[in-house]
């Protein structure tokens, strides 16, 4: 447990403020400097690291982890400890003037203020040497050794076999087996004889592979970890008005543990929220380990984004406009009419509830490289357009991919399991250069809450992950089909009555039109600025709102009549929203030669077709491959 005491602490504030400043927001390392300048290490305050060091001094520092797991911390103005160092200053001051003067013998009582005590440096023990022994205690043993080798009696039980794991094992299964003849020992080094020992040491390969979470880790956020209503309180006013908390915090919690994106120490960690901050940034909590259980929870809620859990979260302007961030292509297909973004299903979160895959790298990687060649990457110019989707993942459309095949994959119950119960598998739809199917394969995890663990990626019969699915699984695993019926695939027949939704679209979607298209139909001047400044031209003009309908209208009537004369122009796509299969048609909205955005098309009940979403092309492309890996030359070409 660090032990940092008062003296400590003030130490280290005017050491961080004289150094670096207070507001700075810096590279831990800069701080690791500044205490290596100083002499001061860690372990001088029982601390693992820089970062658990700072991690301790939550009212002194703020902690913020960004993408790709940089830490940046800054110093925290206090007023209360530069009151106290001035006054310590001023005592120093008077205590040099009087120096030379004549010392009362009458001592003023203090203000009680903790002295500046920088910590002491800790110095490691020496390791005891073994000496060797002289002739008088060599022969002393040799006598001893020789008076009476027989066993005491002893009134322990006889040491029981023990099991254990080789590091680098070749057979599946080596017995070693030491007699007392084998291991005879030197009288000079030894005089009690060893019993003899019989290990049978097992070596599974994919016994413990992966990765698991740790055992002392909360399993589910709402039953481990402890909440303070201050804590809650500071939730609640800071996520967007109407949130489920605990169900976003036991989400993001088992997303984090199942993705390996949860970082920090012992006895501090810190895992990002599905929303983000003014400034772009992922909102973080941090879990705080207590040393005593609080209603039976070692855990607690100790900060969010940063900031000491207790009410002062809106202090910081940085906060204000939390927003949900990008939660994949497939959200841009949630609209009013068909289900509200509270209910809609999440396929990564879905698979990541199912099975602890680590890092999505380690998962995705292999995956990537296993199956045919493929551009799983988002074009540099913007995956989502306005949406904010992570540019510079090499694997983006590959996770949505596999998220959205395996909430197919469940939802037509084809995900195969062992009669034992010791592995699953499922069909991720890619094939490797022969053709063959790639399976990703699961192990039970021994997890309360995440039942399965990915043990990793195969072609059956292939590898030792391969040849065991092929025994253990009874048939191989299904694929996921999406086209039910053939006229899923094909544009609408004449005469099919088309309704597009302008007010879905140009209420809630105007973002993802082309800025040209809208300076072509409102004017350059009241397309610049802001989406919110866009949005409220359009709807305070009715005029304004009624071109953008006609024009949309124009483009849709072009769309059909251009996927009615070549139907491989227009693709299938899947959309998890509503479990079912739509049509996606190219949309030429700035130049009629030149297809710039993806109108959605969605069949109804009655045989009419529903036009209510449109999608930038890199967000149709992620669709589209999900169902088919044969896309139309409109949709790879400027996707990529």
């Amino acid at each position: 447990m660090p032990k940092i005491t008062p003296g400590n602490r003030l130490y280290l504030y005017r050491l961080f403020s004289r150094e670096i400043g207070c507001g700075r927001q810096e590279l831990i390392g800069r701080f690791g400097e500044v205490l290596t300048r100083d002499g001061i290490l860690p372990e001088d305050l029982d601390c693992t690291d820089v970062t658990q060091l700072l991690g301790e001094l939550p009212d002194l520092i703020k902690l913020r982890i960004f993408r790709k797991g940089r830490v940046y911390a800054t110093l925290l103005q206090r007023p209360e400890l530069d009151e106290i160092l001035a006054r310590d200053a001023q005592a120093a001051e008077k205590g040099a003037g009087a120096a030379g003067g004549a010392r009362s013998w009458r001592h003023k009582k203090g203000k009680g203020d903790p002295k500046p005590t920088k910590p002491h440096h800790r110095r490691s023990k020496a390791q005891p040497t073994d000496e060797p022994l002289t002739a008088g205690a060599t022969a002393t043993t040799e006598r001893a050794a020789n008076v009476d080798k027989r066993p005491m009696p002893t009134d322990e039980p006889a040491a029981p076999t023990v099991p254990a794991i080789q590091d680098e094992a070749t057979d599946a299964a080596t017995t070693v087996e030491t007699s007392p003849g084998a291991a005879a020992i030197s009288p000079a080094t030894s005089t009690e004889r060893r019993p003899p020992i019989s290990l049978t040491i097992t070596y599974d390969p994919h016994e413990g592979a992966g990765t698991s979470p740790q055992p002392d880790l909360p399993k589910r956020f709402s039953t481990d970890v402890h909440c303070r209503d201050e804590a809650l309180r500071t939730l609640y006013q800071l996520l967007p008005y109407g949130t489920d908390v605990m169900g976003v915090l036991d989400e993001d919690w088992t997303l984090a543990r199942s993705t390996g994106t949860a970082a920090g120490t012992r006895g501090r960690i810190t895992f990002p929220l599905r929303y983000r901050d003014g400034t772009g940034l992922p909102l973080t909590v941090t879990l705080l380990r207590q040393p005593r259980s609080v209603s039976g929870k070692r855990w607690s809620l100790d900060c969010m984004d940063g900031n000491a859990a207790m009410g002062h979260a809106h202090e910081d302007p940085e906060a204000e406009g939390t927003s949900l961030a990008d939660q994949g292509a497939w959200s841009d297909l949630v609209t009013g009419r068909t289900v509200t973004p509270d209910a809609s299903p999440d396929p990564v979160r879905e698979l990541a509830s199912f099975a602890i895959l680590g890092a999505w790298e380690d998962f995705l990687g292999p995956l990537a490289a296993m199956a045919e060649p493929e551009c799983w990457d988002y074009p540099a110019g913007g995956a989502s357009g306005n949406q904010g989707t992570d540019e510079g993942d090499p694997y983006g459309v590959l996770r949505e991919y596999v998220a959205l095949t395996f909430h197919r994959i469940m939802g037509q119950g084809k995900l195969a399991v062992a009669d034992d119960g010791s592995l699953a598998a499922f069909d991720t739809g890619l094939v490797d250069a022969d053709a063959q199917s790639i399976l990703a394969c699961l192990v039970p995890s021994g997890d309360a809450v995440i039942a399965w663990r990915l043990a990793g990626v195969c072609v059956a019969g292939s590898g030792d992950l391969g040849v065991r699915a092929l025994a253990l699984l009874a048939s191989p695993p299904a694929r996921a089909s999406y086209i039910e019926d053939p006229s899923d695939a094909l544009p609408p027949e004449e005469g099919r009555p088309i309704t597009l939704d302008a007010d879905e679209i140009v209420g809630h979607q105007l973002g993802r039109l082309p800025r040209a298209f809208l300076d072509s139909q409102i004017g350059a001047d009241a397309s610049d600025g802001t989406l919110a400044d866009l949005e409220r031209a359009v709807s305070a003009d009715p005029g304004r709102f009624d071109r953008i309908g006609r024009a949309l209208d124009d483009a849709c009537a072009h769309s059909l009549r251009r996927v009615r004369a070549s139907w491989r122009a227009c693709t299938p796509i899947y959309d998890p929203t509503a479990d079912a299969t739509k049509l996606l048609v190219p949309l030429c909205l700035a130049d009629k030669r030149h297809a710039d955005r993806a109108l959605v098309l969605s069949r109804q009940a009655s045989g009419s077709c529903l036009a209510s979403v449109i999608l930038t092309l890199p967000r149709a492309r992620t669709l589209a491959r999900v169902v088919s890996g044969e896309l139309p030359s409109w949709l790879v070409g400027d996707a990529r």
